[in-house]
């Protein structure tokens, strides 16, 4: 899967709008890269146990957009 990373967040794309006001529809692997999409990897997710929560972060290298989880355990009596 190709994507961007905007404001933190995967951006997903089923066509790409090109500066001259056309869309590419279906666009191959190759049109993604070239518009600067990034392929996203995602790293195994760990399994959780009862009163965690799993976080989503990401790194961002020059061609690829890396997924990593992180467990954060809460307190279900916390006052919010």
């Amino acid at each position: 899967m190709y994507s961007k990373l905007i404001n933190n967040m995967i951006q997903n794309y089923q066509s790409i709008d090109i500066d001259n006001g056309g869309i590419i529809i279906n666009p191959t692997n190759e049109d993604f890269i070239k518009y600067g999409y990034k392929l996203v990897i995602f790293n195994e997710k760990p399994v959780l146990k009862k009163n965690e929560v799993l976080i989503q972060e990401f790194d961002e290298t020059e061609t690829n957009i890396i997924i990593n989880y992180k467990i954060k355990t809460f307190n279900k009596n916390a006052k919010v």
